[in-house]
């Protein structure tokens, strides 16, 4: 959300890569809610999408929208307003039709013949008129445009939700200005006048063929140039056809997507901020509106530095009861920051709940929410991943396919404040290979008798992450 992959190749951080893996597990146990290539992923995807290519190749999930705050990417209805007039100003006799002719003929001979000044006609009904026909046939061409003989290049613009009838309707008032003001400016210079009509009438002399292929170069070229407005790299890079982009604000696109009540989400708001409260604003409002069976998971920066995070804490959460208490320094030193941030992500998660049971009917299932990870890992800053799934008091917890069933015979598994620390072991692929003959038993000290002179803690810790261990190899990328 904050342009962060202009600076980090995210497919290259080794921590990052085995939380991933390890969402995977955890995604794996949603299956006991339905079939998971059912799911829908809302996710930051950024230029590189590993998210988004990991969960469809190992769940074929087919649905997905990917939230980018970069408003480059973003063809907001006022530049194409602007790109359109613009192009308009330059293109819009071409699109008169021939019909008009009798109109502007009859400006000219009545200025020629001296029945009327330029003054005049300028400000009688007359040029009103004639200015109101033209532009109304010419608004009226841009809104009865046929999307499906342009769609190779109106996919790109559909993906903005972009639409020609509500481009028509806001080009309508300031494309009158235009043409007004341009026929103001040829009827001052009759000569020019006159070569336009005599241009209209060699097209109607055609049999409005000429007038038509115009016509339809011109929509093509509007179409083109907001295609190009479109493009950014955010599109390139997408993988998949079904992935749909949504630029701007995420508090303003989670308003606008489809919360049916059927559909189970996957939902990663992975930020590389420090927490704030727009962040905390998301995060409930996923709480609220997801469906029994969504997994939601939220990421942050811890920050590296304690007065940094004790002024940024100050600044969002010192009057709100996202924070329970008075903010100190001591809880955003190194040591005590992890459960500071871990006690504010929770006190909203369990706030939203209770707020989402507000609409339940007394004698329905209430909503619960069980969390399966809080995990901290390092790559360049400190990172936090908190992650719950939504259920409810009805669902039989006994069950051995239900998620929690699954999850905590897991290592990384940490339901409550405990944190899992996801930490790389300096090691050499030798060594990972020797230690991989004695998996999965983790029987430590057969295997330092092997390797005597590796430290025991770099060995533990390859223990913890052997399954989601990376490996990286030189390859050439394929275009």
């Amino acid at each position: 959300m904050s342009r962060s992959g202009d600076v980090i190749n995210y497919s290259l951080r080794p921590r990052k890569n085995i939380e991933r893996k390890i969402l995977c597990d955890i995604i794996r146990s949603m299956s006991y809610f339905g079939r998971l290539d059912e799911y829908r992923y809302l996710g930051f995807g950024s230029f590189y999408y590993q998210d988004f290519i990991m969960f469809h190749k190992e769940f074929s999930i087919k649905e997905a929208i990917s939230f980018e705050k970069d408003n480059r990417g973003y063809l907001k209805n006022n530049d194409a307003l602007d790109q359109v007039l613009k192009y308009l100003k330059n293109r819009w006799i071409d699109f008169i039709e021939p019909y008009y002719l009798d109109e502007i003929d009859s400006v000219v001979i009545d200025i020629k013949n001296g029945s009327a000044s330029k003054e005049d006609v300028i400000e009688s009904g007359q040029l009103h008129k004639l200015t109101e026909n033209i532009a109304n046939s010419i608004t009226e061409e841009i809104r009865s445009i046929d999307v499906r003989k342009f769609e190779l290049n109106m996919q790109k613009l559909e993906i903005f939700d972009f639409s020609f009838v509500r481009l028509a309707n806001s080009i309508s008032l300031p494309l009158k200005e235009v043409v007004f003001l341009e026929l103001s400016n040829m009827i001052s210079n009759i000569d020019e006048l006159q070569s336009i009509k005599d241009e209209i009438a060699t097209s109607e002399e055609k049999d409005n063929r000429d007038f038509n292929d115009k016509k339809g170069t011109i929509i093509s070229e509007i179409i083109k140039m907001l295609t190009e407005i479109a493009t950014n790299r955010y599109l390139y890079n997408k993988p998949y056809g079904f992935i749909k982009l949504s630029f701007g604000e995420m508090q303003n696109a989670l308003n606008c997507i489809n919360w049916n009540k059927g559909l189970k989400n996957i939902i990663w708001l992975d930020y590389d901020d420090f927490l704030d409260n727009s962040m905390l604003d998301c995060l409930e409002k996923v709480v609220v509106k997801s469906s029994k069976g969504s997994l939601i998971i939220f990421s942050s920066s811890i920050g590296n530095n304690a007065d940094e995070r004790y002024t940024k804490l100050k600044e969002n959460f010192q009057e709100t009861h996202r924070i329970g208490k008075k903010i100190e320094k001591k809880m955003c030193d190194n040591k005590e920051i992890f459960k500071t941030v871990y006690n504010i992500v929770n006190n909203v998660v369990r706030a939203a709940i209770s707020e989402k049971n507000n609409y339940v009917p007394d004698e329905s299932p209430q909503f619960i929410y069980n969390q399966v990870l809080n995990c901290q890992y390092t790559d360049g800053t400190v990172m936090y991943t908190y992650a719950i799934f939504i259920s409810d008091n009805e669902d039989n917890t006994d069950d051995q396919r239900y998620p929690i069933n699954i999850l905590k015979q897991y290592e990384w598994y940490t339901p409550g404040e405990e944190k899992f620390v996801i930490d790389m072991p300096v090691l050499t692929g030798k060594e990972i290979n020797l230690i991989n003959c004695f998996l999965p038993d983790n029987n430590i000290e057969a295997i330092k008798k092997h390797l005597p002179y590796v430290p025991e803690a770099e060995i533990k810790k390859y223990l913890k992450i052997y399954k989601y261990y990376p490996y990286y190899f030189d390859a050439a990328y394929c275009v």
